[in-house]
């Protein structure tokens, strides 16, 4: 039996998506057309989006603003027209990013991808003797695109919190919704929406203000900088916590 295509607007990707705060939405309002063009922020390559997208739409005339001659038409390589559900969140989460007709209730993909290059490089602090050496970075942004395109799952939610009093700095709860507790959740989000110390300069020190016993022999929170070993423990039921750091380790 063949799947039926499906043609989402934003409020209902947001919904699959859990409300990411990683997805965007740009509006456009063209001649008589309104256009959605819905991404993942830190997984498409913003000037293939800007120069062959949005600046494609702008300058073609409004005749050939509709979903039929965009489809053939736009100077993209990869294109998706049909799509099933499951399929269409997985493209999304690869860097495609839905060229949606509010007026027409019809939309298409386009292949935007960023893939993240880095060297390979040794972690300096933790051995790793098989698989990929690429370590986390200083960026909370590449450290999301790193999970996302090594964990392809629409329940992978990266929900963002600001810690500190006088110091804002934001911090991402990365779980997998339909695995993770959700009591150890809620009790995480209260713990860090209670922090108010302005000094919490990395991870190792976010990690004190979470533990329930200093004193404690047996490890309850862990800090790595392996993306491997980080997807590994949120499969499992764990919660990631990503804060932008001058030291490269996320807190699980």
């Amino acid at each position: 039996m063949k799947s039926k295509n499906v043609f989402l607007d934003y409020q209902e990707i947001r919904t699959i998506l859990n409300d990411s705060p990683d997805l965007m939405c740009r509006k456009m309002e063209l001649g008589r057309q309104t256009i959605q063009i819905v991404f993942m922020k830190n997984l498409i390559n913003q000037e293939v989006l800007n120069e062959y997208v949005i600046k494609y739409m702008q300058t073609i005339p409004e005749k050939h603003l509709n979903y039929t001659y965009l489809v053939n038409n736009i100077p993209i390589e990869e294109i998706k027209t049909e799509n099933e559900k499951n399929e269409f969140i997985s493209s999304l989460l690869k860097g495609f990013s839905y060229i949606y007709f509010l007026n027409e209730k019809k939309g298409f993909m386009v292949n935007c991808n960023n893939t993240l290059e880095r060297s390979i490089e040794k972690a300096e602090t933790e051995s790793l003797v098989y698989g990929p050496k690429i370590s986390f970075t200083e960026s909370l942004s590449s450290n999301i695109k790193i999970i996302r395109q090594n964990l392809n799952d629409y329940n992978l939610c990266t929900d963002s919190l600001t810690i500190g009093e006088r110091v804002k700095k934001e911090v991402r709860i990365v779980y997998i919704k339909d695995i993770a507790n959700d009591e150890t959740l809620n009790n995480l989000k209260e713990r860090l929406e209670k922090i108010k110390p302005d000094n919490i300069n990395d991870s190792s020190v976010l990690a004190q203000c979470l533990e329930d016993d200093h004193y404690t022999f047996f490890p309850q929170l862990l800090l790595t900088e392996l993306p491997d070993r980080f997807i590994y423990s949120i499969l499992n039921g764990r919660i990631g916590v990503f804060k932008v750091d001058p030291i490269v380790k996320t807190l699980i």
